[in-house]
C-alpha cells in the first residue's frame, strides 16, 4: 500500500461523494475515520442523460437521504480551475461555490474525477488490485494513473516531502500516434471526421466503436457495436472480429500507457482504471500490451522495469473523493 497525503488525527468525517462521468453519476454517503478507513453508504447509480444538470441530479440525491449532509466532494471528467469546470463529454458545467449555495452546503470541493481515483490508489489494498505487467517499483517513484471509459482519463501520483499529491492532466487529448497499416487506417477515418485525432478519440467506448467498425468493414461487415457487446461476442468467440477489435484496443493502450509513464517518469508504476479494461481483463493479458508497452527504443529498458496494475475496487474514485476531502481539512491540497 502506497502513502497518501499525511492527515493528523481528528474527528472522523461524514460527507456526501459523486464520481461525475460523460455516462454516468455514482453518488454516495462517506464516512473517513482518523485512519483513512473509508466507508461508503447509500450508494446510488443513474445514467447522466438522465438529468439535466449535475444540480438537479444532486439535489435529487440529496432528496432520497435521511439526513442530508453538510459538505460534498464532486469528482468530475473534466478540467477544475478554482471551482470550476465543465464536463469534456458532457454539457454540464460546475461552479463549487454557487452550487453548495443552491443546495445548501456549506462546503462543497469539485476535483477531476482521475485525480480522485488516483488518490483512492494511495490506500488500495492487495485484493482490490491485481497484477498486468511484472517490473520493480520505486519506493516513492512517481506513478502515472489512466484509464478508458467514456473519454480517457491521466493523472500524475507526485512524489511531495515523503507523501504523494495527484496532479490532474488532460493528456487524453495529446495525438495518437499509429503505429502499423491497421492503426494508421484508424487515424485517417478518425482525422475525415474531425482535425486532432486525440488519445481519447481511439482510447474510449467511442474508440473501440469505431475500430470495431473499421475491421467489421475491411471484411465486407460494416456494423456498428457499443463497447459492451462487443466485450460480450469477444468473450464468446476468441476468433470474433470483436475480439480483434480488443486485442488491438488493448495493444495501442500498451503503447500510449508506455508512452505516459516515460513522460511521467514512472518509476513508482502504472495504475489502469476505467470500466474498458476491466470488464475484459482477459483480452488485456492476452494482448500485446505487455510488448507495446516496453517498446521505447533506446528507453526500453526503463520501460520494461515498470509494473503496470488493474485496479479492481469498486467505486474507487468515490473513496478517493472521500479520502481527499478528509485530507484537505488537515493538509494543503492537492493540485486536482
Amino acid at each position: 500500500m502506497m502513502t497518501g497525503v499525511r492527515k493528523k488525527a481528528g474527528q472522523d468525517v461524514r460527507v456526501l461523494v459523486a464520481d461525475i462521468g460523460g455516462t454516468y453519476v455514482r453518488c454516495a454517503l462517506a464516512s473517513v475515520t482518523a485512519e483513512t478507513k473509508v466507508s461508503l453508504h447509500d450508494i446510488r447509480i443513474e445514467r447522466s442523460a438522465s438529468f439535466k444538470s449535475l444540480e438537479d441530479f444532486i439535489g435529487f440525491y440529496m432528496g432520497q437521504l435521511a439526513e442530508p449532509p453538510e459538505a460534498a466532494c464532486l469528482a468530475l471528467a473534466g478540467p477544475i480551475r478554482a471551482g470550476k469546470g465543465r464536463l469534456t463529454n458532457l454539457d454540464w458545467m460546475v461552479d463549487a461555490e454557487a452550487l453548495g449555495r443552491r443546495l445548501g452546503l456549506s462546503q462543497v470541493l469539485v476535483m477531476n474525477d482521475f485525480a480522485a481515483l488516483a488518490f483512492a490508489v494511495l490506500h488500495l489494498t492487495d485484493d482490490e488490485i491485481s497484477p498486468i505487467k511484472e517490473g520493480t517499483a520505486v519506493r516513492g517513484g512517481p506513478v502515472s494513473v489512466m484509464g478508458a471509459g467514456t473519454g480517457f482519463g491521466l493523472t500524475l501520483l507526485a512524489p511531495c516531502g515523503g507523501s504523494y499529491v495527484p496532479v490532474a492532466t488532460e493528456g487524453g487529448h495529446a495525438a495518437f500516434a499509429p503505429h502499423g497499416e491497421v492503426e494508421r487506417q484508424l487515424w485517417e477515418c478518425l482525422a475525415a471526421q474531425g482535425p486532432h485525432v486525440s488519445v481519447e478519440r481511439v482510447l474510449s467506448g467511442a474508440g473501440l466503436s469505431a475500430i470495431y467498425e473499421i475491421l467489421s468493414t475491411d471484411k465486407g461487415e460494416k456494423a456498428k457495436l457499443m463497447p459492451r457487446e462487443i466485450g460480450r461476442r469477444a468473450g464468446e468467440d476468441e476468433n470474433s472480429i470483436a475480439a480483434q477489435a480488443l486485442t488491438l484496443f488493448c495493444n495501442i493502450f500498451g503503447a500510449v500507457a508506455g508512452d505516459i509513464a516515460l513522460i511521467h517518469g514512472a518509476t513508482g508504476g502504472v495504475y489502469l482504471g476505467g470500466g474498458i479494461l476491466r470488464k475484459n481483463r482477459t483480452s488485456l493479458r492476452q494482448s500485446k500490451f505487455t510488448e507495446r508497452f516496453g517498446a521505447k527504443g533506446a528507453m526500453s529498458g526503463f520501460a520494461e522495469k515498470i509494473p503496470v496494475t488493474l485496479i479492481e475496487a469498486d467505486h474507487a474514485a468515490l473513496k478517493g473523493a472521500a479520502l481527499w476531502f478528509a485530507a484537505s481539512k488537515n493538509a494543503p491540497s492537492p493540485r486536482a
